[in-house]
Parts: structure tokens; C-alpha cells; sequence
């Protein structure tokens, strides 16, 4: 079966116009930049110092450093690297905020306000739950990552 020469040529033409209307379509969308990722070792963050509020230290006055990596646009997430001397304090989370983290050095023991404790060294990791209350004791200086999660009602 033979092809006429004309009507290929004219598909051909009809493609390459199509192929450049869409091009030119494409090019006028926004741009959108790629998500970035967090990696700690090529970043430096200032750090921030604090202590534990007098109304909920239970001994010492450790001093706590945090190194915060990464915030959401929305403030809803956190992670980094938090260190501390050693003491120990009470802990109250909101109804909405979680935290996830793995013990680089050092230990810690966390109790719940029935008593129940659970200690924690290197490479050990742990949930704490929304609406969680207890006290946070530092054994070892420790260091940890962290993973904040804030998730409003």
C-alpha cells in the first residue's frame, strides 16, 4: 500500500506543531524547585541554650542545647540533634505534640506519672505519645536526634 508522499508530509508538520504548542504550554507553567533534603552533617545550625523551668525541676539545673536541622514551613514538624548535662525535670506534652528520638550518647531515664520508667542509651529510640506527663531524667550526658510532630485538633 502506498503512501502518499503529501499527506505524510502534512502529518509530519501537524506533529511537530502539536509538539511545539505543547513545549511552549509547558514553559509557561510556574517552576517549581525541587524539596532540598536535610542532611546533619553538611549543616551547622546555631544553637539554642535553655534550662528547665523552675516550677518543674526535680534536680540540678541542667543546661539543654538544641540544634535544630529542620522546620516545616507550618511549624507542625521539627528535627535536629538535642543535648544535656546531666538532671532531671518534669514533662507535660500537649494534646497534639509527639516526639520521636534515638540516643546518640549518654542516658536517659523516662518515668510516666504512674512511676513506670524505661531508660535509654546509644541507639536506642523511643516514642513519646501526645498528652504524655512524667519526668525526664538525664543519667549520662546525653546526645540525641530528635523529631517533633505537632498535629492541632
Amino acid at each position: 500500500m502506498a503512501v502518499d508522499p503529501s499527506r505524510a508530509a502534512s502529518h509530519a508538520q501537524r506533529v511537530a506543531d502539536f509538539a511545539i504548542k505543547i513545549r511552549s504550554s509547558v514553559e509557561c507553567l510556574p517552576s517549581f524547585a525541587m524539596p532540598a533534603l536535610t542532611v546533619f552533617s553538611r549543616q551547622s545550625p546555631a544553637p539554642a541554650y535553655d534550662h528547665p523551668r523552675p516550677d518543674r525541676r526535680v534536680s540540678g539545673n541542667p543546661l539543654r542545647t538544641t540544634f535544630e536541622h529542620f522546620l516545616a514551613a507550618n511549624g507542625q514538624l521539627s528535627a535536629g540533634i538535642w543535648a544535656c548535662e546531666p538532671g532531671a525535670w518534669q514533662i507535660a506534652f500537649a494534646p497534639d505534640k509527639y516526639e520521636f528520638f534515638n540516643v546518640i550518647e549518654g542516658r536517659i531515664r523516662i518515668s510516666d506519672a504512674q512511676g513506670q520508667a524505661a531508660e535509654f542509651g546509644p541507639g536506642e529510640a523511643c516514642i513519646i505519645p501526645a498528652g504524655f506527663t512524667g519526668t525526664f531524667e538525664v543519667l549520662e550526658a546525653v546526645r540525641k536526634y530528635y523529631f517533633l510532630v505537632e498535629q492541632p485538633a
